[in-house]
């Protein structure tokens, strides 16, 4: 009985060991998916905001060269 109860138990700590490895390698896996999907988040909103800071639609163009016309006006005035 002595031999059979211990030979189990060999057998059962060898499975834990594998079953907590596999358990370890998923933990990791999942977290560096995590990380991942996190960072892939991070740089969609940032190229998000990007793009539209940096490509302003074709209402704000007008705007941006109105000052340049302002200050020839205000300027024009002032000459004479």
């Amino acid at each position: 009985t002595i031999q059979l109860n211990l030979l189990p138990k060999l057998v059962q700590t060898q499975n834990q060991e594998t079953f907590y490895n596999l358990l370890w390698i998923f933990g990791i896996i999942v977290l560096i998916f995590v990380i991942v999907l996190i960072i892939i988040i991070f740089i969609l909103k940032y190229n998000r905001t990007k793009k539209k800071s940096s490509t302003p639609p074709p209402e704000c163009v007008p705007f941006d060269l109105t000052p340049k016309v302002l200050t020839m006006e205000m300027q024009m005035p002032i000459i004479p």
